[in-house]
């Protein structure tokens, strides 16, 4: 698939729209210039560089190896973003199943963001089989121990589940996780504060707050 660069907007962020629009292109720069990622501690593959951990990455978090890589020329405005697989070899975007592109620029603007930066990810888990939402969870994790402020706005009880996970093997220390969960109630949106405790417990569990799995199975089993 080809990707071709637009006009730059004041509100755009380094990789784009809220989109991620120019992401692909941003990955042709890491690549181009051989970047390292910003935060060691994400480093997955070893190697220390953004593309290599940009595979690592989406490989550990989709449960398949994969390599991916822009090819093209950045000043001409036009890059192809193509995959390649064990099974399959070298394959288009199109050809891939949608989550693999979807979740691209939440981990790019991961491993590009330097300590003391803004994320803001509206549902990161779209697209994501449950496996991945909770592995979507630990990489969010790591970067927000290593100083990048992350705002989620999810409704996976599964990235709140790797979360969890994270806190409990001391990937992130709990006192830098909040939760919050808004409802409405007879008319006005109320906002409960929810604590993460370190071992992947939570205080609290209000009703409505990720528990209808519970009820399906108490309705199932009665």
């Amino acid at each position: 698939m080809e990707y071709v660069k637009g006009n730059i907007k004041d509100s755009d962020s380094r990789l784009g729209s809220r989109s991620g629009s120019r992401t692909v292109f941003r990955l042709q720069e890491a690549l181009d210039s051989n970047e390292a990622i910003a935060i060691e501690a994400l480093d997955r593959s070893g190697k220390g560089s953004v593309a290599t951990n940009v595979n690592a990455w989406l490989s550990y978090i989709m449960g398949f190896n994969m390599s991916l890589w822009a090819d093209g020329n950045p000043t001409e405005g036009r890059v192809k973003l193509v995959f390649s697989t064990p099974s399959t070899g070298r394959i288009s975007s199109l050809n891939m199943a949608f989550g693999n592109t979807y979740i691209l620029p939440i981990v790019l603007a991961v491993l590009t963001a330097p300590r003391d930066s803004l994320i803001i990810i509206e549902n990161p888990e779209a697209h994501l089989h449950p496996k991945a939402q909770l592995r979507i969870g630990e990489l969010l994790s790591i970067a927000a121990q290593n100083g990048v402020q992350i705002i989620i706005e999810t409704h996976s009880d599964h990235l709140l589940n790797g979360i969890r996970k994270s806190a409990k093997d001391n990937s992130i220390e709990s006192s830098n996780v909040a939760i919050f969960y808004v409802e409405e109630s007879d008319g006005e949106h109320v906002k409960t504060e929810i604590t993460l405790n370190q071992d992947g417990s939570l205080n609290r569990w209000p009703q409505g707050f990720f528990d209808e799995w519970e009820r399906a199975m108490s309705d199932i089993m009665s």
